[in-house]
């Protein structure tokens, strides 16, 4: 079994499972991980876009929120 068939078997049982966000930092993670050409090849295996990919992995190199919000503060319906 190859690294490839892995993978994709992997976004496909995990994915449906995640947000959106949790999704484009788990493909932003491994498109890190891989190397040069990693944001093609993991949008290939995990049946996403490149700007996808390429937005996770730009996330990454920023702090985490530390209040865990998910949202921007204001957010939401208006009273």
């Amino acid at each position: 079994m190859d690294l490839d068939s892995v993978l994709a078997a992997g976004f496909a049982l995990v994915g449906p499972h995640l947000t959106e966000r949790q999704r484009r930092l788990l493909y932003g993670a491994f498109a890190l991980v891989v190397g040069h050409g990693g944001v093609t090849r993991i949008a290939g295996l995990a049946d996403s876009t490149r700007p996808t990919v390429a937005r996770g992995k730009a996330e990454l190199a920023l702090p985490p929120d530390p209040t865990g919000r998910t949202r921007a503060p204001g957010g939401g319906p208006k009273p």
